[in-house]
């Protein structure tokens, strides 16, 4: 079982780019220096499709963990997201 952590970050936000782009959003570039002792690394995704001329984003902190870890945090986000662009 692979755990990401501040050693393979760079992985993780690879894992979770490609996780996304079927969800139409995407991670944007974010140059953020990961400390040791943190518990994540913060992102930018953005949707990649608009609804009502409105494309949603978000800066949040994600959290290391297992795949299932990352995934579930990344779905909870892009509901929410989705919950946005709709109103």
């Amino acid at each position: 079982m692979e755990i990401f952590n501040h050693e393979n970050y760079e992985d993780m936000l690879a894992f979770v780019q490609s996780y996304i782009q079927d969800k139409e959003f995407t991670v944007l570039d974010n140059q953020t220096f990961i400390h040791p002792e943190s518990s994540g690394v913060e992102i930018r995704i953005l949707s990649t499709s608009e609804t009502n001329n409105v494309a949603v984003a978000s800066v949040f902190v994600l959290h290391f963990g297992t795949r299932e870890d990352i995934e579930g945090q990344i779905d909870m986000k892009i509901e929410e997201l989705k919950r946005l662009r709709a109103t």
